[in-house]
């Protein structure tokens, strides 16, 4: 007998639940469709507070997350992709494949306002990438760690987000134990034990939420409220090396 169908996502904000319906399926990807009530709580939380800000994503591969990312952000907020893109050699966990011409395309094609969205390639890890970066002189409210997929890449991206992440911002790390990849959660323990101060908030759809120390406890409120209220997920809260966050399964 098989199991009935799961209850279905909560109603996102308008802009995210258009992209949702829309692009989202047109565009090349590997995220899971639980991962947008992450930006969706993120981004409410931001309203209410006032937060404003870019968007930035680190590993974009053809731009599905970015473009939400994208359709989160308010008008005119600038936004910054960073890929090693066809110089697949510095791909050495072999985690994605960007390819610029198909995201300079998706942008094209879905984004609410494509010319806002800077290109950058490079490694980012290398100095001269990361001074590239903190250059632009932008602080972000939404940023994704979704690079390389080693302990060493996810740590320093996410020592590069906590560095240009506004307060009240919303970090978004992929694959957080994922068997796959390893490194990515490896890493996080790296950032977190040696000082970081971007804290975990909550997980669902295989990425984490993370927000600057002054404000993931209330965003971790937020989070486990709207979880709560949705019959679509099951939600307890768990520990990272003794950082609190909220885990949700789909029911």
């Amino acid at each position: 007998m098989s199991r009935p169908p799961p209850p279905a996502l909560p109603a996102l904000h308008p802009r995210l639940q258009r992209y949702l319906d829309g692009p989202w399926g047109k565009v090349q990807g590997f995220v899971h469709p639980d991962a947008m009530v992450l930006l969706d709580v993120a981004l409410a939380f931001q309203e209410s507070h006032g937060i404003t800000g870019g968007f930035f994503e680190i590993g974009v591969h053809q731009g599905r997350f970015l473009l939400a990312l994208e359709h989160a952000a308010g008008t005119g907020e600038p936004g910054l992709a960073l890929d090693v893109f066809e110089d697949q050699a510095l791909n050495i966990d072999k985690s994605g494949h960007g390819q610029r011409a198909v995201l300079e395309a998706n942008l094209a094609a879905h984004a609410l306002e494509p010319g806002r969205v800077a290109i950058l390639q490079g490694d980012s890890t290398a100095p001269a990438t990361r001074r590239a970066v903190l250059a632009r002189g932008e602080s972000y409210r939404f940023i994704s760690v979704d690079g390389g997929h080693t302990a060493g890449h996810a740590a320093s991206d996410l020592r590069l987000a906590e560095e240009v992440a506004t307060p009240g911002a919303a970090v978004v790390l992929d694959d957080f134990f994922n068997t796959g990849f390893p490194g990515v959660t490896e890493g996080l323990a790296q950032y977190l034990t040696s000082g970081g101060t971007l804290r975990p908030v909550g997980v669902i759809g295989g990425k984490m939420l993370l927000s600057p120390l002054s404000w993931s406890d209330r965003m971790r409120a937020a989070l486990r409220k709207r979880f709560a209220e949705s019959p679509r997920f099951r939600v307890r809260e768990v520990s990272f090396f003794g950082f609190p966050y909220t885990q949700a399964r789909v029911a």
